[in-house]
């Protein structure tokens, strides 16, 4: 229920990304960070022999000293788990550092901290090797000096723990929306996302997860017709009312449809054939629940029909 890009338009928004880090990082060194400092960074990078090679997300952040930090996002929602994922983030971080050299954003002689975070959305464990020495052939007596250190962070929507709603948490009610498995779960989330991105301040966040709603998750649990009926809607307070409005439909319906049955297997097929047809009238659900009680104390098909066409 996710892709690269619709994860890459989300984490854009720099509350999704401080939100991320908060809930489903929080290491000792955020402590020493301005979250209010986030920006994102160009990630076309280029050198001699590369050229644009790192194409994930990269963000600048402010050490309470002022000196930079950088994080960077590689995005991974294939089903298959990616067994060199140490080597690839090593390289893109490495990437990284040689643009800043060359750029001259560097001040002094030290390289600035890196955080690698990889964003996992795949539905299997993710169980790759966290450290690039796990990689290499330790074998060979006399190779720990060359040993390369470098390790990265797994954050696994499927896997991570939910947050307390009290906090809300953009980046919690999102992987909520992603892992909804029925109409009831993306509902729940629906309503969590509405909570945490109140506010003017979030109204471009808020058409742009409405339309992700739209087209990635409730495509799955909403009819054609229903979905047709909700292009062009930017809020999502007004998905939540349509989904309302369709919940109450499809219960009468399916109310409608159990009273047909019954009437079938007690009055027989014409006394249900006209019992449907006036159904189709009614839509309250405390009427559909009288006409189920009639169905039981009626004694004949005629008797329960004439209540009904009275209705």
């Amino acid at each position: 229920m996710i892709q690269d890009a619709s994860a890459k338009l989300m984490l854009s928004f720099s509350i999704v990304l401080k939100d991320l880090l908060r809930g489903f990082v929080n290491e000792a060194w955020l402590e020493q960070v301005d979250l209010s400092s986030v920006e994102p960074l160009d990630t076309e990078y280029t050198n001699d022999r590369y050229v644009r090679r790192l194409n994930d997300m990269v963000w600048k952040l402010r050490k309470r000293d002022g000196s930079p930090l950088y994080v960077v996002v590689m995005m991974e929602f294939q089903s298959t788990v990616e067994h060199f994922m140490a080597a690839r983030m090593n390289m893109y971080v490495g990437l990284l550092f040689d643009s800043l050299v060359r750029s001259g954003q560097i001040k002094g002689r030290n390289l600035p901290h890196v955080v690698p975070l990889v964003l996992y959305g795949g539905e299997r464990v993710w169980n790759a090797p966290l450290e690039l020495a796990e990689l290499i052939d330790g074998r060979l007596p006399g190779m720990e000096r060359y040993a390369n250190r470098f390790s990265y962070r797994v954050v696994s929507i499927h896997h991570c723990r939910e947050l307390d709603p009290g906090r809300r948490n953009v980046a919690d009610a999102w992987f909520r929306a992603i892992r909804a498995r029925d109409y009831g779960g993306a509902a729940a989330a629906l309503q969590q996302l509405i909570v945490v991105l109140e506010g003017p301040e979030h109204d471009r966040l808020r058409a742009t997860i409405t339309k992700w709603l739209l087209e990635v998750v409730l495509v799955a649990y909403l009819p054609e017709e229903e979905l047709s009926q909700l292009q062009g809607v930017r809020e999502l307070a007004e998905v939540k009312e349509n989904m309302v409005k369709w919940s109450d439909k499809a219960m009468a319906q399916g109310q409608r449809r159990i009273l047909v049955q019954q009437a079938r297997a007690r009055f027989g097929a014409d006394t249900a054939a006209e019992l449907s047809d006036q159904l189709e009238r009614v839509s309250s659900s405390e009427r559909l629940g009288a006409i189920g009680e009639w169905l039981l104390t009626c004694a004949s098909g005629e008797a329960l029909l004439a209540k009904v066409r009275q209705a």
